[in-house]
C-alpha cells in the first residue's frame, strides 16, 4: 500500500490581529513572449489585448466593467497603452486587477528606458517629490494641477482685493 504524503501548503503572511493575510495575485509567473505585431492584432472590443509596463493584458473580459467605459479600451486596444493608463488616477485596487487579465511579457521591452522615461515624464510636468510632498499626492492628474492653479490665481485675487477695499 503506498503512502501518501500530505503537503503543507506554504504559510500565508500574517496581518496585524494574527490572522493569515490572503496573497495578493502576482503577474510574475513566467509566461509567454509576445510580439508588438501580435498584441496589435487583438484591437476589437471582442479581442482587447494592450500593453502596460511591458506586460500584456487580455482585457477583453473586462470590457463592460470598465469603470472608464468600454470607448476608452476600444481606443488603446491592440497598443502600448502605459502612458494613457498612467495619465489617469487609477487604485491599488485597479492594479492589482490587472494580474487577474496578465497573459505575457512584451518581447523586447526595455524596464530601464520605460523607468527613464518615468523620470523624464515626470520631470518635465514639474512631478517632483517636493512638490507632491507640500500639495498632498497627485492622484488626479492634470485635473488637480489644474484646480491647483485655478486656487492660486483666486487667493491672489482676494489678496489683491483686500489691499484696494
Amino acid at each position: 500500500m503506498a503512502e501518501t504524503q500530505e503537503q503543507n501548503p506554504e504559510p500565508q503572511e500574517q496581518n496585524s490581529d494574527g490572522q493569515e493575510k490572503p496573497k495578493e495575485p502576482e503577474c510574475t509567473e513566467v509566461k509567454k513572449m509576445i510580439s508588438m505585431d501580435e498584441v496589435k492584432k487583438h484591437n476589437s472590443l471582442d479581442d482587447l489585448w494592450v500593453v502596460i509596463h511591458g506586460k500584456v493584458y487580455d482585457a477583453t473580459g473586462f470590457v463592460d466593467d470598465h469603470p472608464g467605459g468600454p470607448e476608452i479600451l476600444k481606443e488603446n486596444a491592440g497598443t502600448d497603452a502605459t502612458e494613457e493608463f498612467e495619465e489617469v488616477y487609477h487604485t491599488d485596487n485597479a492594479r492589482k486587477l490587472l494580474a487577474d487579465f496578465f497573459i505575457g511579457h512584451l518581447e523586447g521591452y526595455d524596464a530601464e528606458q520605460d523607468s527613464k522615461r518615468k523620470r523624464y515624464d515626470d520631470s518635465v510636468l514639474g512631478r517632483s517629490n517636493t512638490l507632491m510632498s507640500l500639495v498632498g499626492h497627485d492622484r488626479f492628474g492634470a485635473d488637480s494641477r489644474i484646480l491647483w492653479v485655478t486656487l492660486a490665481i483666486v487667493l491672489v485675487g482676494v489678496a489683491y482685493a483686500f489691499n484696494f477695499f
